[in-house]
């Protein structure tokens, strides 16, 4: 997870933003990035239509840039928590820049383009990816169906219902293995369902 900062010196009307945070890839054609972001704006923009504003822009390197604003208030420095996501050619390497709109008539001052290699994303480790992300679902929805096995009372519950819920989180004998049900858990399971998993 490759670590990036990004500057605006401050300029000759006192303007100034700076960025750090980290950026990763989310599979081979896309990226996400979260940080914080700072921007210094002291003009006077109250008979203007648009406001003091600071940016962090983000794209690949053969595609457009994706811009996300921030308004600034006051002359002072505003800090702001960023998130945010984009897309790219497959394994490209992605930029990113900050600015603030200083000039007459809005125009954004940026600081330099910063370069960041994500490396390459294999189908193997694009597969590894979602797969990770399939056991921790299977996971979550493994806590749930846990906690509602446990709070089942065979003798008043009604079964259908329980079965229904089964249906829908779509568990598999596979599935059932991963959650490591201990003997009494299997055995409820198998009298609830009225036949053996």
């Amino acid at each position: 997870m490759p670590a990036i900062e990004l500057k605006l010196e401050k300029t000759p009307v006192g303007s100034a933003a700076h960025f750090t945070g980290v950026v990763e890839p989310v599979g081979s054609s896309g990226y996400k990035f979260s940080g914080t972001l700072k921007g210094t704006c002291a003009l006077n923009r109250e008979k203007e239509i648009f406001v003091n504003t600071v940016r962090i822009g983000h794209g690949g390197v053969s595609g457009k840039y994706t811009h996300l604003d921030f308004p600034l208030k006051g002359g002072s420095e505003n800090t702001f928590k960023v998130e945010g996501e984009g897309e790219r050619a497959p394994n490209e390497k992605v930029e990113f820049y900050v600015g603030v709109n200083e000039g007459l008539s809005g125009q954004f001052e940026e600081g330099p383009e910063t370069i960041c290699d994500l490396g390459v994303i294999s189908g193997a480790s694009e597969n590894g990816q979602k797969k990770s992300q399939q056991d921790k679902l299977i996971k979550q929805e493994g806590v749930f169906f846990k906690k509602l096995l446990a709070d089942f009372d065979v003798e008043t519950y009604d079964r259908e219902f329980f079965k229904q819920e089964f249906t829908r989180l779509n568990f598999s004998e596979e599935k059932i293995k991963k959650l490591n049900l201990s003997e009494g858990e299997t055995n409820k399971l198998n009298e609830i369902l009225g036949k053996k998993i």
